[in-house]
């Protein structure tokens, strides 16, 4: 069973618990899986935050050509 699946349907912890293992061996899996779900989360953050940019400088571009092509009486509106 894939881990994205587990996490989606909410059988996570509940997968690693009822694996037949140590218990440490089981938390060290799931601190280590956590830890990686958040870096994971804060790569995405940071790729969010760059395309988001990378959008308001093209606005902003296409704008100001708009602005260059249109009348002035249309601009105003």
């Amino acid at each position: 069973m894939e881990i994205g699946i587990l996490i989606a349907s909410g059988l996570f912890k509940e997968y690693f618990l009822n694996r037949s293992c140590d218990f440490s061996d089981r938390i060290s899996i799931m601190d280590n899986v956590l830890e990686m779900m958040e870096k994971y989360a804060s790569n995405l953050e940071e790729v969010v935050e760059e395309r988001t940019q990378q959008l308001v400088e093209e606005k902003k571009k296409t704008d100001r050509l708009l602005y260059r092509m249109l009348p002035p009486s249309v601009q105003e509106i």
